[in-house]
């Protein structure tokens, strides 16, 4: 739960709208809101009608140590009662007494009220607290109720971690404030989302005192840092200095901070300056090392530069560098509609599928998750490779890729078999290429679903990368020598699969089996070979006449 306006905003929002108002119009207000109010919460509203009083000071001693009670009895398990599963969300969770997200919500409310009454140290205290019991949630046998323990809550964590992070501020010395502050990011920053020093600013209407000291000394202190974080703070913080120019500069120090060409890129088209937005971006590809991820983002910035532009050379210009940093499904599909727009199709593709071949020699380069993203270098798949040979005619060459490859582990995405065969599969539909039969349509789906790794979920791209097969069957002319071929080994391999799944009695993928040997079965009968194909099916049905669940799941996909 994301807090949609700041404490800052929302105040100022207010006594904006006050100011505007009568002491008449006030009393409508009020009186319109009184007509609505519920009768249960009748005496709830009467209460809230009496003038501000000045809140007693919050203990530091009763609150540090009520929570700190809390606190040991969830570190010790008393709100955990068992382990089981949970047929709601579908996953094993603790269960037991969930009244402790009622306590801690509790608890983050008069930490708050510690910190707007000017009582930061003990603010300071109470969220650390309160922030370290959340951690232990990612433990079992703590926090009973949602896995994610935060889910629990009705505090707005990201507006709970801007007040503690404004509470380490105003608690710290000045000469030890931005490191205070950076190890207070560092501890408890994930509890919130994208923390940064504009929400500290804005959890309060006080302004940051000695901002204007802090403010350096907090860019010298995220210089020396390599982590991303740091390096986006580090922007926000150049942002809050010196605006564009100061961003201007940090790009070009060095080739150190690359993200700043995207900042930059970003506030030039914010700012509608489209000319400018363009040479930005080609002065950031152009210094960037070609082989660094982030650099396909700058590209991005060209793109749009592009758009804006009604520039489709810039579009394509972009799209190209956007794919040679970081090659995905993605990238290479919007790279391929804007060359078969400007009539360089082949070219691209050609260019494209000696990027991936390249990257794939160089297989030290494949990054870890831990490495910055600013120095993460680029890296690409064989299945890249496979879709690519395919969407440029080059079946040969997508055969090949298969060759030693596993008849299992189709629905991944990084076995090529799992693509190439219903690939060929649509390919040898004479007359229905562009209409797949019922069994082929399923494979289809599913595989499209796969083919982009971790973009399966991204149905976009699934739908994009039919098109463009779609485009291939159009223009793809095959000998017979090449037809008899390809459905000869689509022939065996899909025989080699399904003997694998059902001969490996793995039940829950008999109905790929199924499918599978179905979807031949209908190809055959597009190519005349109906007889061929009715054969087929019989010959596994009697092969596997005693495995039950899968006749019963061949009957069901002849019957689609």
């Amino acid at each position: 739960m994301y807090t949609n306006i700041s404490f800052k905003e929302f105040m100022d929002k207010v006594e904006e709208r006050l100011k505007t108002y009568s002491l008449d119009t006030l009393r409508e207000i009020l009186m319109e809101w009184a007509k609505n109010i519920p009768p249960k919460k009748r005496f709830e509203f009467l209460a809230m009608l009496t003038p501000p009083k000045s809140k007693p000071s919050v203990s530091n001693k009763e609150l540090l140590k009520e929570i700190s009670e809390l606190a040991k009895r969830v570190e010790n398990g008393d709100y955990c009662e068992g382990w089981g599963w949970d047929e709601e969300i579908r996953e094993e969770r603790d269960w037991g007494d969930e009244s402790w997200a009622g306590e801690v919500d509790e608890f983050f409310t008069r930490a708050r009220e510690a910190l707007m009454a000017g009582q930061y140290q003990l603010a300071k205290e109470a969220y650390a607290k309160l922030f370290g019991i959340l951690e232990m949630g990612e433990e079992p046998g703590h926090l009973p109720g949602n896995p994610d323990s935060t889910e629990m809550l009705e505090t707005d964590l990201n507006d709970a971690l801007a007040c503690y992070l404004r509470s380490v501020y105003f608690s710290s010395p000045p000469d030890k404030r931005p490191f205070e502050l950076w190890e207070a990011i560092r501890g408890f920053g994930y509890f919130g989302h994208n923390p940064n020093l504009e929400s500290v600013i804005n959890a309060g209407r006080e302004p940051l005192p000695d901002f204007s000291q802090f403010l350096p000394r907090w860019i010298d202190l995220l210089k020396r840092g390599n982590e991303d974080l740091a390096r986006l703070l580090l922007y926000e913080a150049a942002m809050l200095s010196g605006g564009t120019s100061a961003i201007v500069k940090l790009a070009r120090e060095g080739k150190r901070y690359p993200g700043a060409y995207i900042i930059w890129i970003e506030a030039l088209e914010k700012e509608e300056k489209y000319h400018e937005m363009l040479k930005a971006a080609e002065e950031g590809i152009a210094s960037v090392s070609k082989d660094y991820v982030i650099r396909a983002e700058i590209a991005e910035g060209m793109v749009r530069a592009g758009v804006h532009l009604n520039d489709m050379e810039a579009q394509l210009s972009g799209w190209r560098e956007v794919f040679y940093s970081n090659p995905s499904p993605s990238s290479l599909l919007s790279l391929l509609s804007v060359a078969e727009q400007r009539k360089r199709y082949k070219e691209e593709i050609d260019t494209a599928i000696t990027r991936i071949t390249s990257l794939l020699e160089k297989k030290h380069q494949n990054h870890s998750l831990m490495e910055s993203y600013e120095i993460r270098k680029s890296a690409a798949s064989e299945i890249l490779l496979t879709q690519a040979y395919l969407l440029s005619g080059r079946f040969d060459d997508a055969l090949n890729l298969c060759k030693n490859k596993e008849a299992l582990g189709w629905s991944y995405g990084d076995n090529p078999k799992g693509l190439v065969i219903p690939f060929f599969l649509l390919l040898l539909c004479k007359g229905e290429k562009l209409h797949p039969t019922p069994n082929l349509e399923l494979i289809l789906k599913d595989t499209t679903n796969t083919i982009s790794g971790h973009y399966y979920h991204n149905q976009n791209v699934a739908e994009r990368f039919q098109q463009a097969m779609g485009r291939v069957f159009k223009s793809a002319q095959l000998t017979e020598d090449e037809e008899n071929k390809y459905l000869k080994w689509c022939t065996e391999e899909i025989g080699r699969r399904v003997d694998a799944i059902v001969g490996g009695k793995h039940r829950n993928s008999y109905y790929k089996a199924a499918n599978l040997l179905v979807a031949l079965a209908e190809m055959l009968a597009n190519r005349g070979m109906k007889s061929e194909g009715a054969e087929l099916i019989e010959r596994y049905r009697q092969k596997y006449r005693h495995y039950h669940a899968f006749k019963k799941e061949l009957n069901a996909a002849v019957e689609l």
